[in-house]
């Protein structure tokens, strides 16, 4: 779902379509995932958050990182996607500081 111009927030099913990244343009993901080794796809640039889908989980000390990434992805008038694994939970806490 894009959310403002070239920013995209979703949940993991989200990232499981290949194709449809690539025929959005998408060609960077924000993932928060306590899983490191989960699928990736090729010629997509991952930044990952490593945290678990937790209402209780904090990641806060991740966004300045995270911000710079999709500032810059911006900037380069690249697409991004930003996502969690189940709920939407801790990509709309990134989203939102954005």
């Amino acid at each position: 779902m894009e959310n403002l111009p070239k920013l995209y927030l979703g949940s993991a099913e989200a990232t499981q379509i290949a194709e449809e990244l690539k025929k959005k343009g998408i060609r960077n993901i924000v993932r928060v995932l306590c899983n490191e080794d989960a699928q990736k796809i090729p010629d997509i640039n991952y930044h990952i958050i490593p945290a678990n889908d937790s209402e209780k989980e904090s990641i806060s000390q991740y966004f300045t990182a995270a911000i710079k990434l999709i500032h810059n992805a911006l900037q380069s008038n690249e697409k991004v996607l930003v996502h969690c694994f189940k709920e939407y939970q801790e990509a709309q806490q990134l989203y939102w500081h954005i």
